[in-house]
């Protein structure tokens, strides 16, 4: 799906047009082969640059292409209660400014929903805005996840297998972020560099709250990142103390019920007993199995084995 918005200094409203004009903004989320089609006949881009955009593996990355800057991001997104990752490309050209997303972008959402302050003829300060949102995109899903790790710490004695696989998936997600933040942050200390992109003095500060903004966001995911293993040693424990008392429990059972099985065994022989020829046998040997019994399981109970 393609959009393209329009809004100058002279102008107080951020608006949709149907056709390209000089300072617009493109945003497409969900690319078809039309759309790229068009993106690379317009704006000279190689096929190549096109394949890296689409590559759900590409790490984020800037990259310097004749007139054009092309800056390859991760953008955080929630399916089916899963975090992913996707790609969220801008190209800045002298032209326009080009936003590329491989799924629905709530950061083009937000950036549209505050566009008071924005002119898509100021190409660097959209830019600078898209990284904001995506920020607070990430600092929002990770403590998210944080939230549900808690939740988990506080119940980690009724944790069961789905709540387990929860934490794996929180950990996968978490170890992505953080190796799609740590290039961000290399990409915004570039630009901060002035390396890329003109960066007016009153751009540099939101940049540096920019580059904080991404470095809590990469911390966080390590500070959760210890809490998952520590959650999972504790788990661990947990499993292994449970399965510890289980065998305990079932080994004292079968010490418990071995001996009236030897005592039947030596009583079942074919072998006469002189001191139990009479009527009272049978009843002599209960009494001495149950006997057995619950002088075995006192001892047990008493030495906490049970």
């Amino acid at each position: 799906m393609k959009n393209i918005y329009y809004k100058t200094i002279g102008t107080t409203k951020l608006s949709k047009i149907n056709k390209f004009a000089k300072g617009c903004w493109i945003d497409i989320q969900n690319p078809l082969k039309a759309d790229l089609d068009l993106i690379q006949e317009k704006f000279g881009i190689e096929s190549e640059i096109i394949e890296d955009i689409l590559d759900t593996n590409e790490i984020p990355k800037v990259e310097k292409i004749d007139e054009n800057l092309m800056v390859i991001l991760k953008m955080p997104i929630v399916k089916n209660n899963r975090s992913e990752l996707v790609n969220f490309t801008v190209i800045i050209s002298p032209a326009a400014i080009i936003t590329i997303s491989l799924d629905s972008n709530p950061t083009i959402d937000r950036v549209i929903k505050s566009s008071s302050d924005i002119f898509t003829s100021q190409r660097s300060k959209l830019f600078i805005k898209l990284l904001q949102e995506l920020a607070v995109l990430y600092l929002k899903d990770i403590e998210r996840i944080r939230r549900e790790i808690e939740l988990q710490k506080k119940r980690i004695e009724k944790l069961n297998d789905k709540q387990v696989k929860e934490l794996i998936l929180h950990e996968e997600a978490l170890n992505s972020y953080n190796l799609a933040l740590q290039p961000t942050k290399y990409i915004i200390n570039k630009i901060l560099k002035g390396k890329f992109l003109s960066i007016y003095s009153s751009d540099e500060e939101m940049l540096n709250d920019m580059y904080e903004d991404f470095n809590q966001a990469a911390e966080l995911c390590l500070l959760n990142l210890k809490s998952i293993v520590t959650l999972r040693d504790s788990y661990k424990i947990l499993i292994d103390l449970s399965l510890n008392k289980t065998i305990r429990f079932l080994t004292s059972i079968t010490i418990i019920l071995t001996i009236p099985t030897i005592i039947s065994s030596i009583f079942g022989m074919n072998v006469e007993f002189s001191f139990l020829n009479g009527a009272g046998s049978f009843d002599s040997i209960m009494q001495l199995i149950l006997f057995s019994i619950v002088l075995t399981t006192g001892i047990f109970y008493y030495k906490k084995w049970l």
